[in-house]
C-alpha cells in the first residue's frame, strides 16, 4: 500500500486543485481468513460507504474478477490400536488416503472438463494443505484431520461446489469399513464478479499504466481470492491494481523471499495520475498587478504533486504545429516523427482565472 499512501499524500499537498470528497485507506488484517472481521465488519456497520474502490494488486494488469475459495476441515475417524495387533483397530490414515485419492481425482476431472472464460483464470483446483493425525509409530491412527482449499472459478455456483465436495468425501469414506468422517466448512469466499460502474477506474488505470510501463495493461482475472469481493457484493465498483510483478510465481508468494520489485513500486505509484492542460484565461488579470503569468508556477506544482502530468497547449503546442507544418512541406528529414496521433489527450483542464 505504499504507492497508495504516496498518492494520498500528493493529493493532500496539492490544495489548489480544490479536491472534493474523501479518500480512505483500509488496512485489513484478515484477508487470509476471508475479510469478514475487517472490511466485512466496516461495511456491515456502515462505517465506510465508498463510491469506488481500488485494492492492492499487480502492476501489469487491472484485475476485475477472481476465484472464489471454499476451505473445509475433514476429520477422519477410525479406531486406535496397538500396531502389534492391527486387526483390533481401524486405520484412520488409510481411510484418509482413500479420501485424498478421490479428491485428487476430481482435479483431473476439473482440468479436463471445466474452464473459465475469464482471462487469467483457468480451472478449479483442490489443494489439501494440512494433514494431522496419529500419536506414535507403534499405534494405529484413530483420527486424521485434513484441511483443504477448493478454488472456484467465477462461473461456478459455490453451494453446488460445496455439496459436491461433501459427496466425494462421504462416498470415499463409505467404502472403508469402520471409517467415519466429520466435515466442517471453514471459509466460503465467493468469486469476484465485475460491476459495470468500475469502468472509469479500469479505463484510467489501463491508460495511465500503459504510458508509465510502456506496454499495454490488460484487464484480466486472477486465480487468487481477495476481500475486494466484499465491496462488490455490496454494490461498490472495485478493481485490483498496485505494485507487483506479472504473476504470483514471480512474487514468490507464500515463500520466505516473497517480495516486490522496487522499480514496479516506483512506477505503479505514478499510474493513478491524470494529465492536465493549463490554459491562460482570455482576460490576463495578473497584468494589472504587475505580475507575470502564473502558468509556469502552476505547472511546477502540478508536476511536483505526482498526481498530474502536464500537457502543453500553449507555446509547446505552437512549436509542435510549426514542426508539423515543416514536415508537411517536405522541409524536415525523412522519418521525422511529426505525424498525427502523437499528442496526448488531457484528462483535466485548469484555467488560472479570478472571478
Amino acid at each position: 500500500f505504499t504507492y497508495a499512501l504516496r498518492a494520498v499524500e500528493a493529493l493532500r499537498d496539492q490544495q489548489q486543485l480544490a479536491l472534493k470528497g474523501n479518500v480512505e485507506l483500509h488496512f485489513t488484517y484478515d484477508e487470509e481468513f476471508g475479510g469478514e472481521k475487517g472490511p466485512g465488519w466496516l461495511l456491515d456497520k456502515g462505517v465506510t460507504q465508498p463510491d469506488l474502490m481500488i485494492a492492492a494488486g499487480f502492476s501489469y494488469q487491472v484485475v476485475t474478477a477472481h476465484n472464489g475459495c471454499l476451505q473445509m476441515e475433514v476429520t477422519v475417524h477410525g479406531k486406535m490400536a496397538h500396531a502389534a495387533v492391527p486387526h483390533t483397530g481401524v486405520d484412520a490414515l488409510q481411510g484418509a488416503v482413500h479420501i485424498l485419492n478421490a479428491l485428487y481425482a476430481e482435479n483431473a476431472r476439473y482440468k479436463a472438463t471445466i474452464r473459465s472464460k475469464v482471462p487469467g483464470i483457468d480451472y478449479p483446483y483442490i489443494n489439501v494443505g494440512l494433514i494431522q493425525g496419529g500419536t506414535n509409530t507403534n499405534v494405529i491412527p484413530g483420527k486424521v484431520v485434513l484441511k483443504l482449499d477448493r478454488r472456484m472459478i467465477p462461473e461456478e455456483n459455490s453451494a453446488e461446489v460445496e455439496a459436491d465436495i461433501r459427496r466425494v468425501i462421504t462416498e470415499a469414506a463409505a467404502t472403508r469399513p469402520g471409517v467415519s468422517v466429520d466435515i466442517r466448512r471453514l471459509l466460503m469466499a465467493h468469486a469476484l464478479q465485475p460491476l459495470p460502474g468500475n469502468q472509469p477506474l479500469v479505463d484510467a488505470l489501463s491508460k495511465h499504466g500503459a504510458v508509465v510501463f510502456g506496454e499495454e495493461i490488460p484487464v484480466s482475472g486472477t486465480p487468487l481470492y481477495t476481500d475486494v469481493r466484499l465491496y462488490c457484493e455490496r454494490g461498490i465498483p472495485a478493481v485490483i491494481y498496485g505494485a507487483g510483478p506479472r504473476t504470483v510465481l514471480e512474487s514468490n508468494a507464500k515463500r520466505a523471499d516473497e517480495h516486490v520489485d522496487l522499480q514496479d513500486l516506483r512506477r505503479a505509484t505514478r499510474v493513478p495520475v491524470g494529465t492536465v492542460s493549463i490554459q491562460e484565461p482570455e482576460h490576463r488579470w495578473w497584468t494589472q498587478y504587475g505580475l507575470s503569468s502564473p502558468e509556469a508556477l502552476i505547472k511546477l506544482y502540478a508536476q511536483r504533486s505526482n498526481c498530474l502530468r502536464v500537457v502543453d497547449r500553449n507555446g509547446g503546442l505552437q512549436m509542435r504545429n510549426t514542426e508539423r507544418g515543416l514536415g508537411a512541406s517536405g522541409e524536415l528529414q525523412r522519418g521525422s516523427n511529426v505525424g498525427a496521433g502523437q499528442v496526448k489527450a488531457a484528462d483535466y483542464a485548469l484555467v488560472p482565472d479570478i472571478t
